[in-house]
């Protein structure tokens, strides 16, 4: 496969008059690999095919749970389905199903939204969890 500059470059020479052949020899591809470059309206993209993964065969059972009981732990799931690999690996494709069967919230609110902190009311919210320079100075002048 050619690289996006190289696929560039030659569009560019053959635009420019230079025949296919001479861009396939100074480049050092193949003819074909320059006519494929010149018909396709779109730089080449890498794509790798879908694989089987050692949780392809769970991944079935894992939606059918998270389907039925959205909020259960992926540790629970995976006693459920049996798994005995490892616990990271499944756990992060459990993250990667679990929004799919999350249930729609009908106020159409995040927790994100509706819960705000407030900052600056709290002494802990400035630098280092102490109270202010100023604090400090007007309890050492009153004494």
């Amino acid at each position: 496969m050619i690289s996006l500059e190289d696929w560039a470059l030659i569009r560019r020479l053959v635009a420019d008059g230079v025949s296919q052949r001479q861009v396939a020899r100074e480049l050092g591809i193949a003819r074909d690999t320059v006519a494929a470059a010149v018909r396709s309206d779109r730089p080449p993209k890498y794509e790798r095919p879908p694989v089987q993964t050692s949780f392809s065969p769970f991944e079935a059972r894992v939606r059918a749970l998270l389907a039925e009981h959205p909020s259960m732990p992926a540790t629970v799931i995976a006693e459920r389905v049996e798994w005995s690999g490892s616990i990271t690996w499944f756990r992060d494709n459990v993250r990667r199903l679990r929004p799919e069967h999350r249930p729609v919230d009908p106020a159409g609110s995040t927790a994100s939204s509706v819960f705000k902190p407030q900052t600056g009311s709290h002494p802990r919210n400035h630098a280092g969890g102490h109270l202010p320079d100023d604090s400090a100075r007007h309890t050492l002048q009153t004494r």
